[in-house]
């Protein structure tokens, strides 16, 4: 009978340190997931820009994120990937300024780059790839919220 008991004992410990160790890596991975930045975002960009006088238009086939003062080309990208009506962005190497592109005006960085453009030696235009990455994490984030929630459910 002790044996038993103990048996029971040892096989209680091991179940609920296994229960344990799953809920801390579900919430690890759901930290993860939530914290990873939206640039994540593939972008291409080349040394080029488009000619903003070419026939577009402000506020229809570009607008300025920011259009004086300071932004570094990953802030740029990462305010581009949350606005879904950004395609993408040409940025200065002098970070003074941040421009969208929207609904693929500056067809810059894409396969054909089909765009009127001149080349830029001071600055890059990328354009967004697919949110797959992005996605994926934040589905991710809430498999292991949702399991957590579940694990934290039947062990109250």
């Amino acid at each position: 009978k002790v044996q038993r008991v103990w048996s029971n004992l040892v096989e209680g410990s091991y179940r609920e340190i296994a229960v344990v160790r799953t809920a801390m890596a579900l919430r690890l991975l759901s930290v993860l997931a939530l914290v990873t930045p939206a640039a994540s975002v593939p972008y291409t960009c080349i040394c080029r820009a488009c000619y903003f006088s070419a026939g577009y238009t402000e506020g229809t086939d570009f607008k300025y994120h920011v259009q004086s003062g300071t932004i570094t080309r990953d802030q740029c990208k990462v305010a581009c990937s949350a606005d879904a009506k950004c395609t993408g962005i040409e940025h200065p190497n002098s970070n003074s300024y941040c421009a969208f592109w929207l609904g693929g005006a500056c067809g810059l960085g894409t396969s054909g780059d089909v765009s009127t453009s001149n080349k830029w030696a001071d600055g890059f235009t990328c354009s967004k790839g697919g949110s797959a990455t992005s996605g994926a994490m934040h589905a991710a984030a809430t498999v292991a919220l949702l399991l957590g929630g579940m694990h934290l459910a039947m062990t109250a």
